[in-house]
């Protein structure tokens, strides 16, 4: 199966930013505001953030060959990948080895023939796997074996839980339906929440990870919305409300009637950002990604950095999209492509160009690798 490309550069542009904080606390009644301003262009090193980066090949077999990371997750020494393309979670353990699949495709009890999203329940140790056709919510074990499953009423497209609640998020296009459901854990629907807006350019999709992330909390947004809420004991929050400055998309976009090449275009030439994805919180940092690159907040100095990509010193390559881990808060997952790493290796010994002085580990894992490799995984870890 032929996999879809993960983007690396080999220079990462970025600009740092201070950012001024409204509010001490983000609350319900009193979201934190932050308001961005642009200082400079510098580069995003890993050394900055994070205290160690490990790296894991995931073994590559035909059973076990990923043509698309959807969703990542881990738990007791575990990695759990959603891959939706082959409707699929793959389970590798941390050292990389392939363990099991959980693809149960038919039209039968205990089977489906579309999944849209997966989390963990990291509480009673189950697998949630979300799926179409016919709409339901499918639970293993964490070593892949059925357990139960619930129909559901709606298509439901991401899911997150805490143990107590599930929350999922449809898709909709009629003005005043809710994006959220929150159900207990017996799968009966309690709540709602967040109203769908319709606009002129609903049709056009930056999204480029996640919108319903599960780390410390369980965090959502939405596109066009400059805000992150959190999910809660049944309840939605405003927690974190964003003034991009510069790169704020103008309200008067969304009611313009213009063709979505153009919009997309105007939006990417002047880098605005339309969605929020993939968000970590903790203690110390706020982490999320945008359609135009990677936002990190460092509660403690007060500064917001925003970059293209994380550049990983030790091996010396980048990569342009972070994941937030499933049920991991301190720390964060970026994704190599074997096949183009493979290519940057044969361009720099072939036209003599990037690295002064070639990087020995980098040329040790290109040597190991071949194009259809399973993805690199490179897991950062937060400083303290």
């Amino acid at each position: 199966m032929k996999k879809i490309f993960y983007i690396i550069t080999i220079v990462v542009l970025a600009s740092c930013a201070n950012s001024r904080t409204d509010k001490e606390d983000g609350t319900a009644d009193t979201p934190k505001l932050l308001t961005i301003t642009q200082e400079k262009t510098r580069m995003l090193y890993d050394t900055l953030l994070f205290k160690s980066t490990i790296l894991i090949k995931p073994e590559t077999t035909d059973e076990s060959l990923i043509s698309h990371i959807d969703r990542v997750a881990m738990d007791d020494g575990m990695i759990f990948i959603f891959d939706q393309p082959q409707n699929r979670i793959s389970v590798f353990g941390e050292d990389g080895t392939f363990r099991y699949n959980i693809h149960k495709i038919g039209q039968g009890p205990e089977e489906y023939i579309q999944a849209t999203d997966f989390c963990l329940d990291p509480v009673n140790k189950k697998i949630l796997l979300l799926c179409d056709r016919p709409y339901k919510v499918m639970y293993f074990s964490y070593d892949g074996k059925f357990e139960r499953e619930t129909a559901t009423s709606q298509l439901n497209f991401q899911i997150a839980t805490d143990g107590e609640w599930i929350y999922t998020e449809t898709t909709t296009n009629k003005e005043g339906d809710k994006r959220l459901t929150f159900y207990n854990k017996e799968l009966n629907v309690v709540d709602n929440g967040i109203e769908y807006m319709k606009t002129m350019q609903d049709g056009v999709l930056f999204s480029r990870g996640k919108t319903l992330s599960q780390n410390s909390g369980i965090y959502y947004a939405y596109q066009f919305d400059n805000n992150i809420y959190e999910l809660k004991d049944g309840k939605l929050n405003k927690k974190y409300t964003f003034d991009f400055g510069m790169n704020t998309l103008p309200l008067s976009l969304l009611s313009k009637e213009m063709a979505y090449q153009d919009f997309s275009k105007e939006c990417y030439e002047n880098k605005y950002i339309c969605c929020i994805t993939d968000v970590i919180d903790n203690d110390n940092y706020l982490i999320f990604g945008t359609n135009v690159g990677v936002c990190f907040w460092d509660k403690r100095k007060d500064i917001f950095v925003y970059s293209h990509g994380i550049h990983n010193t030790e091996y010396n390559m980048s990569a342009g999209q972070l994941y937030a881990i499933g049920n991991n808060s301190n720390k964060v997952l970026s994704v190599i492509d074997p096949s183009i790493l493979l290519r940057i290796a044969q361009i720099k010994k072939t036209r003599n160009i990037g690295d002064k002085q070639p990087n020995p580990k980098f040329e040790a894992l290109a040597d190991q690798l071949k194009e259809d490799d399973n993805p690199i995984l490179l897991i950062h870890e937060f400083k303290n």
